[in-house]
């Protein structure tokens, strides 16, 4: 262990922080997944006779699955780019996303796109987005800041060629 509490607290930390690729991955993937099921469910839709149950059965699943994909995608990221703190803040993100999700599957077909009372659409999407743009920030946060984290080196000035090359220039002229 470290001889500091800081030093300590990261040694303590560093198990769980050498699976957060591997967990950022596997959400990641789960959510490319989600994305590519609720593309095949859309297509298959299109194979049911236009109206009937299975036909916005197959629909409300497809748009599901996406829907849940992206927040998924981007959480795995985030596992892998960022801090507790904005963590918080994309799981915050991805919990409006998914709970909106179920919103969405609740309301779908019979309160969605319509022009009476008691459509749905605006809340819905609202919300989702909402989500979606706190999880994007939250990673767009810790990218930068594990690009701030991360080492940098000293960069040489540049040498005019002149110097460089022993007198030898690109343009054609002599040295002097």
């Amino acid at each position: 262990m470290g001889t500091g509490t800081a030093g300590g607290l990261v040694d303590r930390l560093e198990p769980y922080a050498r699976g957060r690729p591997a967990l950022g991955l596997a959400l990641l993937g789960s959510g490319v997944t989600l994305g590519a099921v609720g593309l095949a469910l859309l297509a298959w839709s299109e194979t049911a006779a236009p109206g009937s149950a299975s036909f916005w059965r197959l629909r409300k699943f497809a748009v599901v699955a996406a829907a849940l994909g992206l927040p998924v995608a981007l959480l795995g990221v985030l596992v892998v780019v960022t801090d507790q703190r904005r963590a918080l803040l994309g799981v915050a993100g991805f919990g409006a996303a998914a709970l909106d999700t179920v919103a969405f599957a609740r309301a779908y077909p019979d309160r969605w796109n319509l022009l009476g009372a008691p459509d749905a659409t605006l809340e819905v999407a609202a919300v989702y987005l909402a989500g979606v743009t706190l999880l994007l920030v939250a990673v767009w946060l810790g990218a930068r800041a594990a690009a701030g984290a991360a080492p940098s080196y000293p960069v040489a000035p540049a040498t005019p060629p002149e110097e460089q090359y022993g007198g030898f220039r690109f343009d054609g002229g002599d040295d002097e």
